[in-house]
């Protein structure tokens, strides 16, 4: 038995998204989370064997922006599936289609072995340098058409800033490094200016072995490369009971907590944001540990 697949048939039928339960083989759903995508808080609802519709009429969706959906099924602690996002626009539309890209738009430079590349310019097996100064082949590219508006349009970092060589375009939830502070989101980095999009265009990330070890340099500017998996976020206490569950007690103790936060990455919000536990991810890097 699995835990919950993504909600992936997520429709929009007038103010309501539904997903199925379950699929077989898997562990049904016993409820759901709406994340606000901007502040991390959540609503938490649904009980019984199946969640039920979520209604998006009157306040529960306060205001127009990009809310997460992430199941949970009836397990203790619980698996949660991967996140499905939307985009409120407001004035009861709902937006499936463009919103939390994790990329850069095609021509951003990164870095290889050979030097410098177009984004849109490499392919499976290309090999790249990661900011440790590894060369490692690429697995694959991902691409995605996004839509203009607050969800998706991208951050600019400019000429200086971290390192970069010239003003550098990302998407507002890509990871940087930022000097003290760790991986940050752009949205999260604070005095970046926006390009305002006005049509759809596409963006582009690359997915290498690692991904908690394995960051690129794009435009002289250090950030992370494409997570393998969906993400799930999660309480400190939610990710400390999923540790012990796969692990044993000995693995929810404060000093492993602390090594696979490392990995993990724990948001500024206070929540741990993961590859998918039963995929492996992060979690993979305390599975030889001794505790």
């Amino acid at each position: 038995m699995a835990g919950p697949s993504a909600p992936t048939n997520l429709t929009v039928s007038g103010y309501t998204l539904n997903f199925n339960a379950a699929t077989p083989g898997e562990y049904p759903i016993s409820g759901y989370r709406i994340y606000t995508a901007s502040t991390g808080g959540s609503w938490v609802g649904g009980d019984g064997t199946s969640a039920p519709p979520i209604d998006l009429t009157g306040n529960f969706i306060p205001d127009a922006g990009t809310y997460w959906l992430t199941a949970y099924d009836n397990q203790v602690p619980p698996n949660f599936s991967p996140r499905v996002s939307f985009y409120y626009i407001g004035n009861n539309a709902i937006n499936n289609g463009g919103g939390d890209p994790i990329c850069f738009l095609g021509s951003a430079p990164i870095l290889t072995p050979s030097g410098y590349r177009r984004m849109d310019s490499l392919r499976a097996g290309d090999l790249i340098q990661t900011a440790d100064g590894r060369s490692v082949a690429i697995q694959r590219v991902k691409t995605m058409v996004a839509q203009p508006g607050p969800a998706a349009d991208p951050f600019i970092i400019p000429a200086g800033r971290f390192g970069a060589t010239a003003a550098l375009p990302i998407s507002p939830r890509h990871r940087v490094a930022v000097p003290g502070r760790g991986l940050v989101e752009a949205r999260e980095i604070g005095g970046l200016a926006r390009l305002p999009m006005r049509a759809a265009w596409t963006y582009y990330n690359i997915g290498l072995p690692n991904w908690e070890t394995d960051n690129l340099i794009v435009g002289g500017v250090e950030v992370e490369s494409l997570a393998p998996v969906e993400r799930v976020r999660l309480t400190l206490a939610e990710f400390r009971g999923l540790l012990v569950k796969k692990y044993g007690a000995e693995a929810g103790s404060k000093a492993v907590l602390d090594r696979v936060l490392a990995t993990c990455r724990l948001g500024a919000d206070g929540l741990v944001e993961a590859p998918v536990v039963r995929r492996g991810g992060c979690l993979n890097s305390i599975k030889n540990s001794t505790f």
